[in-house]
């Protein structure tokens, strides 16, 4: 959906984050995530693997995107996209249910930190 929208860049991005964090911060993200793929049976890595790397890719892609359509300063996307999920990735480390930040709340401050990062 965010990859075939006809935002630019930088929009796209936001609107790719806003829906990871919802992932990582719901109970089967914060579980992969906390446990990573190689506790996982090979059937069940074989499965989840290449959906990461679907996701790896497209976040790149964006930020491909981005950097072609002037809305995004040029970088390098894999290092960019690296740090965005390492960042992303660690809310379901401490992020509770119970605390004071909501995910869309977390989402807003993490997305506010690299788009302004990024922005042209």
């Amino acid at each position: 959906e965010v990859q075939e929208s006809k935002r630019d860049g930088i929009e796209k991005l936001t609107r790719f984050l806003a829906v990871y964090i919802e992932l990582v911060a719901n109970d089967f993200g914060r579980c992969l995530i906390r446990t990573g793929l190689q506790p996982l049976t090979p059937p069940s890595r074989a499965k989840l693997l290449p959906v990461a790397r679907q996701i790896n890719g497209a976040l790149q892609d964006i930020i491909r995107q981005g950097i072609k359509d002037g809305s995004i300063r040029s970088c390098d996307p894999k290092t960019v996209a690296n740090a965005i999920f390492g960042s992303f990735n660690s809310v379901a480390l401490w992020h509770q249910e119970s605390g004071e930040l909501a995910p869309a709340q977390i989402a807003g401050h993490y997305i506010d930190l690299f788009i302004n990062g990024l922005r042209r």
